[in-house]
């Protein structure tokens, strides 16, 4: 049986994390090479929009 979660597909802040959590899957797949443990912290704690969620992903996932 399948997990279900209520969440707001409208949530600035998850969509914000779905982004960031996408440029790291393209970085990974269009690197010829796999990413070393720094090349994807460097990309988790990226925050182009300003909306700190790299700042959350960073928090969550730790400092490396």
């Amino acid at each position: 049986m399948a997990d279900q979660y209520d969440v707001d597909l409208q949530d600035p802040v998850l969509l914000d994390e779905i982004r960031l959590l996408t440029d790291v899957v393209v970085a990974a797949t269009a690197s010829p090479v796999p990413l070393t443990p720094e090349a994807v912290d460097d990309l988790l704690t990226q925050d182009p929009l300003g909306t700190g969620a790299a700042d959350d992903a960073h928090r969550v996932r730790g400092p490396g």
